[in-house]
């Protein structure tokens, strides 16, 4: 018999959904993740948010960031006309 997923208490904390679009192995990774913990997404969300807090630089980004290296993050630009 599995472990019962941690859940909140209903209407005890203010939720926002975050929605991010990432690899499909990323996603298996974080559900293997979520199922080796016993617990909920949100709660080893917020686990992991909070683990990379305790890792900041001066800068406030984590310390393995790599920050000279942004090759693979993709600037977006939304197709608007431009004005005269």
């Amino acid at each position: 018999m599995s472990t019962p997923r941690k859940r909140r208490p209903y209407g005890t904390r203010d939720a926002v959904p975050v929605f991010v679009e990432v690899d499909p192995a990323i996603k298996v990774a974080f559900e293997d993740l979520v199922k080796s913990t016993s617990s909920s997404k949100w709660a080893v969300f917020e686990a992991l948010i909070e683990h990379a807090k305790t890792e900041l630089d001066d800068d406030g980004r984590p310390v393995w960031w790599k920050a000279d290296d942004d090759s693979d993050v993709i600037q977006e630009e939304l197709p608007l006309p431009r004005s005269a």
